[in-house]
């Protein structure tokens, strides 16, 4: 029963899971309240349709060992779940969770903003999940988007 019970839960998370295929559709709704110069703040908890209570994000470089030593993925369900060896250069990995369980994953597009703070081991509550947008000017290049809790 409980191994039904974790193939199922594997199954509908790769399903929800848009890690590997680029930006995912959480991501490309933050770059467009972010990249709107009148917009002053992000709240995540708008911009998602799952359920969830914590996220956590990965940085650029975080090896697939390394994220699921944290999320207790065993070898296996890992593989499934993240289809990469290494979160990719600019991006960050964000994974949600409710009780306990992962309800979501994908990669961010660092160019749609880049979480400025760190996330414990418990990951970031829903409830403080409004980020203020800073842009900081990077020269020549494109300004950077900074998200920072409010």
């Amino acid at each position: 029963m409980r191994r039904a019970l974790c193939s199922i839960l594997v199954i509908a998370l790769v399903a929800c899971s848009e890690l590997g295929n680029g930006a995912g559709q959480i991501s490309q709704k933050i770059g467009q309240v972010t990249h709107d110069p009148t917009s002053k703040e992000v709240n995540l908890s708008k911009l998602t349709t799952f359920g969830w209570e914590y996220f956590y994000f990965f940085k650029s470089g975080t090896t697939r060992e390394q994220i699921c030593q944290l999320i207790k993925a065993n070898r296996n369900n890992c593989g499934r779940i993240i289809r990469y060896e290494s979160v990719p250069d600019d991006f960050v990995a964000l994974f949600f969770g409710l009780n306990g369980q992962l309800t979501h994953t994908e990669l961010h597009a660092l160019a749609n903003g880049e979480f400025d703070f760190n996330v414990g081991a418990d990951g970031y509550p829903r409830e403080k999940a409004v980020f203020v947008i800073r842009r900081a000017s990077a020269g020549t290049q494109q300004d950077r988007i900074l998200l920072e809790p409010k």
